[in-house]
């Protein structure tokens, strides 16, 4: 087949082919639109207290280590979240509109984690800045809450809990945006082969309809 009786195809079914060149038109514009997305990142260092030998969650680097996955586990639920290939992509990158993320960071390969710093990486996401904003404070209110409750279950005085630092002090947030031309391209692509392929399947349907006329004519004239 040429791409002569391509065109003619879609000719011939003119009427759906319009159809759906008005709605590739309609995406071609809406992936034009400028889509931005504002990324949070802050890590929160777990510090054992200061002017003591520490305590039973504290009590050497080790051990505060492991306190800093039990209350990443805490936060996050019972399900590990999915390690990524490079620790630079942001929530947006891998699908994450208005999100928070936090998780302790594996010094180990993609398949085999291994935890030697008592750090959580926290990370969130949104539309806008204030609501990338929004979605930090509530991870960091989280981890902050879920350390609180669980040196309170051990019964630990307050004057040896655990401190928590923000690295760098405050969150930083980047705005993303993605790549106009290209995504108008997709679509573009995407409509051509849309039209070409409601138009074979009208021609389809137009082929059958008339070999069951052609039969019925058959069945008459017998």
């Amino acid at each position: 087949m040429t791409v002569w009786d391509v065109l003619v195809t879609v000719r011939r079914h003119w009427l759906v082919s319009g159809l759906c060149l008005v709605l590739a038109a309609g995406g071609v514009l809406l992936a034009g639109e400028r889509q931005e997305s504002w990324n949070g990142n802050v890590t929160v260092l777990l510090l054992a207290p200061e002017g003591t030998r520490g305590n039973v969650l504290a009590g050497s680097t080790s051990s505060l280590v492991a306190t800093t996955g039990v209350v990443v586990r805490a936060v996050t639920g019972p399900h590990d979240e999915p390690q990524t290939v490079s620790g630079d992509l942001t929530l947006t990158s891998i699908g994450h509109v208005a999100a928070w993320r936090v998780q302790q960071p594996s010094s180990g390969s993609q398949w085999e984690r291994s935890y030697d710093t008592a750090e959580v990486d926290v990370r969130s996401s949104g539309p806008t800045l204030a609501e990338a904003q929004a979605q930090m404070v509530a991870a960091l209110d989280r981890v902050h809450a879920e350390l609180t409750r669980i040196q309170d279950l051990e019964q630990v005085d307050p004057s040896q809990r655990i401190r928590t630092e923000l690295s760098p002090s405050e969150p930083v947030y980047l705005l993303q945006s993605g790549s106009r031309p290209r995504a108008m391209a997709a679509a573009a692509v995407l409509g051509v082969l849309g039209v070409v392929g409601a138009a074979f399947v009208a021609e389809a349907f137009a082929a059958r309809r008339r070999a069951r006329l052609d039969r019925r004519a058959l069945a008459l004239v017998a």
